[in-house]
């Protein structure tokens, strides 16, 4: 039977050093994040070697293949649905459903990149969506800050709810054995109310810059934002394949 530490070895103050220092490199962005990472890595390999605690079969070991494979399949699918312009003809559609409210306007937009946030990498759908949203909201005189915070709070939380919308959520599931309907099912109900309550405090918090109506009409046609139509049918339709054989 192991026996648990009572006390912190030196062993564990060199790794947890070696993870803060990694954290303070990428927070700090003095050198980007990718590097940052690959040099806490290898740091920590080379101090587990030289230590006697940790190997290069540990560390392979600790790779999780099935968290790295998902994660990479959806990102080439975000980054291959990017440039047909389908992002765009999204927001821009919002922006003309609103019909001048504000407050339809940003649960709209907040609604949009839940959904995508469900299946999709949700830090790539707010980079995309957040300029869109910019663009959108000067040329209707309204402040953006709004919706953005609303597209960061609901992005988390639309990909809290499926087993593939945050790569904790991956792990997690890997680790457990849970699949994607079993996650869903248990986590869909409380992240239901949790967007109801985060769109709500939102409304309420950005009350006094959503009581305006929009005075601009936006004169933009959707339909032109569309750069590859073609390559968009193709990807929705990958898209969908996957999603029915999550």
């Amino acid at each position: 039977m192991e026996t648990v530490p009572t006390s912190l070895t030196p062993q564990m103050w060199l790794a947890g050093s070696i993870l803060v220092a990694a954290y303070v490199l990428i927070f700090s962005e003095v050198i980007h994040r990718t590097l940052a990472g690959i040099i806490g890595a290898v740091s920590m390999v080379l101090a587990g070697m030289i230590g006697g605690f940790y190997t290069q079969a540990d560390a392979i070991g600790a790779v999780d293949a099935n968290t790295m494979f998902l994660l990479t399949g959806m990102m080439i699918l975000v980054v291959l649905l990017r440039p047909t312009g389908g992002f765009e003809y999204l927001a821009i559609r919002m922006a003309k459903l609103s019909r001048g409210s504000p407050k339809l306007l940003l649960v709209y937009l907040s609604t949009v990149v839940t959904i995508i946030s469900l299946f999709l990498d949700n830090v790539t759908t707010v980079l995309v969506f957040a300029p869109l949203t910019v663009v959108i909201c000067r040329m209707l005189g309204l402040n953006p800050i709004p919706f953005l915070m609303s597209e960061a709070l609901l992005s988390d939380t639309g990909g809290v709810a499926t087993l593939v919308g945050d790569p904790p959520n991956v792990m997690i599931g890997s680790a457990a054995g849970i699949d994607f309907n079993q996650f869903l099912f248990h986590m869909g109900p409380i992240i239901f109310v949790a967007w109801i309550a985060t769109v709500a405090l939102m409304l309420f918090m950005f009350r006094g810059y959503l009581t305006q109506p929009i005075k601009d009409v936006l004169d933009l046609d959707e339909t032109r934002a569309l750069k590859d139509r073609k390559s968009l049918v193709a990807i929705l339709a990958s898209m969908g394949v996957v999603i029915l054989l999550f």
